[in-house]
């Protein structure tokens, strides 16, 4: 399992699905900060000044965070980390990314696969991001279902604007530009020391997503191509199950089952086959070990395991690599869930269907003002004539009742005045 640190400036959109993109990989585990205020005399920093702690990450992304939410000692590790340890970086688009954010002046411009500029500017209009011959070529931009790489980003819909990246240097390769105009830079890969980094210039992503276009699927495999390009898993095991998060109901009655995949690299990323000494082992909460067998079908090790509890699980694997022991671990959670937080997220599918089936239309969010324009279009008035009949007798048998008492009382009072009574 690949640990990556996400630090952002402020709550948005993008970071959420970013984060939903790789959770749902099952190889990455993210860890989410998000820096709200500057430094300040006499507080803390809210990250840790100390190497060791930041090198249990394989890669670190930053998101639209200032500069000055970083102390001079952490911009400096951060650059260590990626030159002397092999780590990978990723800076993305954002009002306060790259020299809008004063980065140009920071140890992490010298990372970064551009030139970076104080008065860093922004590309105004919809912008469609193109692969070039170097990206076509790339393993970080297949992002589709088959090898058509150009057709896969083809299809995805015209982001609004990005950060205006500047000139790329000559150790860097551009992956990606724009359509429009001069053809700006959108994505820049250059290696670094031992490590390697990544420029992307837009931040809207989550707009392929939230889209009518079926390419919600492209999104995810993008941000998990850019994960796997910053970890670089070379000479890595890795162990993970089909899901994080599992229902007791549901193993219990054999509708669910935890599907155990492992994998072994070697030094150039090559899968390779199970050898002698691989061990797999599964730590409940109270830290009570079971060994675990898992059967080779080629370059994989799989197999299904069972529990009868709920909690929180570890599963650790062992394997010798070129003579080397490394170990990896994967933690899941059987959790006995609410039935009615079950589905949490809107099914698309779905909502399309029953909409279909009811001779409705279908919108998604993303198109919510279409639907109020919509339903103003075919809005007309319209004249129904209503016949409606009366039985006098029940409609007005009150009035009639007071009728006949105010005429006998008229009666009565005629007599009288006549002396007939």
């Amino acid at each position: 399992e690949m640990r990556i640190l996400y630090i952002e400036g402020k709550l948005r959109y993008e970071s959420k699905f970013i984060a939903q993109a790789l959770a749902a990989a099952n190889r990455f585990s993210l860890d989410r900060r998000i820096l709200l205020q500057p430094l300040r005399a006499g507080r803390p920093p809210a990250l840790s000044e100390e190497l060791d702690d930041w090198l249990v990450y394989h890669a670190i992304i930053i998101g639209d965070v200032h500069s000055n939410r970083f102390t001079d000692i952490q911009l400096e590790i951060m650059k260590k980390v990626v030159g002397e340890y092999g780590k990978g970086l990723c800076m993305i688009g954002g009002d306060n990314s790259f020299g809008r954010g004063g980065w140009d002046t920071t140890p992490i411009a010298d990372v970064l696969g551009v030139i970076l500029d104080g008065a860093d500017k922004q590309i105004v209009g919809s912008i469609k991001v193109i692969p070039t011959r170097r990206g076509l070529a790339s393993d970080m931009m297949r992002i589709g279902a088959d090898e058509d790489v150009a057709g896969a980003w083809n299809v995805l819909d015209a982001l609004p604007g990005a950060n205006l990246l500047g000139k790329a240097k000559i150790a860097a390769q551009v992956l990606a530009t724009t359509s429009k105009g001069p053809a700006e830079p959108l994505i820049v890969a250059q290696p670094y020391g031992s490590g390697r980094s990544l420029a992307i210039a837009f931040d809207m992503t989550h707009k392929w997503v939230l889209t009518e276009s079926e390419t919600a699927a492209s999104q995810k495999r993008f941000w998990r191509q850019v994960a796997l390009y910053l970890c670089a898993p070379r000479g890595n095991v890795s162990i993970t199950t089909d899901r994080t998060v599992y229902d007791l109901a549901k193993l219990t009655s054999s509708d669910q089952a935890i599907t155990v995949t492992a994998r072994v690299e070697d030094s150039t990323g090559r899968m390779v086959s199970a050898s002698a000494g691989e061990t797999v082992s599964l730590l409940d909460g109270e830290g009570k070990k079971s060994l675990i067998t898992l059967r080779s079908s080629g370059m994989v090790r799989q197999g299904k395991i069972t529990v009868s509890t709920a909690g929180m699980y570890t599963l650790k694997f062992s394997a010798s690599v070129e003579g080397k022991i490394i170990s990896a671990e994967h933690r899941f959670e059987v959790i006995n869930r609410d039935v009615e937080s079950i589905e949490v997220l809107a099914n698309h599918d779905q909502l399309r269907h029953l909409s279909t089936e009811t001779n409705g239309t279908f919108v998604p969010l993303a198109r919510l003002s279409d639907l109020f324009e919509y339903i103003s279009a075919s809005s007309e008035e319209k004249t129904v004539p209503r016949i409606r009949y009366a039985n006098l007798v029940d409609d007005f048998r009150w009035y009639i009742v007071g009728l006949l008492i105010a005429l006998l009382c008229m009666e009565w009072a005629l007599r009288k005045r006549k002396s007939l009574v």
